[in-house]
């Protein structure tokens, strides 16, 4: 499945950017101190340029941090490196500015964070760790464990990925992302019907969702009904266009026009 990790990151980010997230960082900074009070206008300052020119905001994140910015100042500097593509400097950066959490909401927000940013990198084990460690501290995280049913996908443990999604979908229903990646290691683990009325509740909800329509695309390959699944990959170019998945649905209309394809 191909998610969108700068925009799940920018979310992970825009929670981070909340009063919450204060409360990691040292007690000097208590609410209602003058030095608190800049010290947070900054680092709001730093990851939102983190965020829309990440390569600017590396360069003030690495500025900061040599003139002491502390905790603030490595967490932007992981959000840019995440955002100018150095995703395994990301995922360390992640970890380390987690290691100085003063709370376990924010080191689960932390290893999240480096748990994406080792998906990015394709270390998929660094990032089954990371969300492991994530989810020690918040278990009963929806997102949490979709995405590390991703991570456990990535390695082939579809069974434990099913496990995972399952159980995010009975503590959050309406998770799209939950139902399509559960769709797709029910597929891959002959579980044709599953995979379908998976992506059948996502598509009658979302009848443009592209996700969807890649993996329904996949499912009938496997069924061996080349145009259908050539239908769905059309639609996957006519619905998000230069997108992920796109890129995915131009390959596998490759494949099908030349060798009937093959599913993953």
């Amino acid at each position: 499945m191909m998610r969108q990790k700068q925009k799940a990151l920018a979310a992970l980010l825009a929670a981070g950017l909340s009063a919450g997230w204060f409360a990691s960082l040292p007690a000097a900074t208590a609410a209602g101190d003058d030095a608190a009070a800049a010290l947070q206008a900054r680092y709001r300052a730093c990851a939102r340029l983190a965020l829309s020119d990440p390569q600017a905001g590396l360069l003030e994140a690495e500025d900061w941090t040599r003139a002491g910015g502390g905790m603030p100042a490595q967490h932007c500097r992981a959000t840019a490196l995440f955002g100018v593509g150095r995703y395994s400097e990301a995922g360390e950066a992640f970890e380390a500015t987690a290691a100085k959490a003063q709370d376990e909401s924010s080191r689960a927000r932390l290893m999240s964070q480096s748990g994406r940013a080792w998906l990015q990198a394709g270390a998929a084990e660094r990032a089954l760790a990371a969300f492991d460690r994530a989810l020690q501290a918040t278990p009963g995280d929806a997102q949490l464990l979709v995405d590390r049913a991703e991570a456990e996908a990535a390695l082939g443990r579809d069974a434990a990925a099913i496990e995972d999604l399952s159980l995010a979908l009975i503590i959050e229903p309406g998770l799209t992302d939950a139902l399509v990646l559960r769709a797709s290691a029910a597929r891959r683990t002959g579980q044709r019907g599953q995979a379908a009325a998976d992506l059948a509740t996502v598509l009658s909800r979302e009848p443009a969702n592209a996700d969807a329509l890649l993996e329904r695309g996949l499912l009938h390959l496997d069924e061996g009904d080349v145009p259908a699944a050539r239908r769905d990959w059309l639609a996957v170019l006519a619905a998000a266009p230069g997108s992920e998945a796109a890129e995915a649905a131009a390959r596998h209309l490759t494949g099908a026009s030349t060798d009937g394809g093959t599913a993953p």
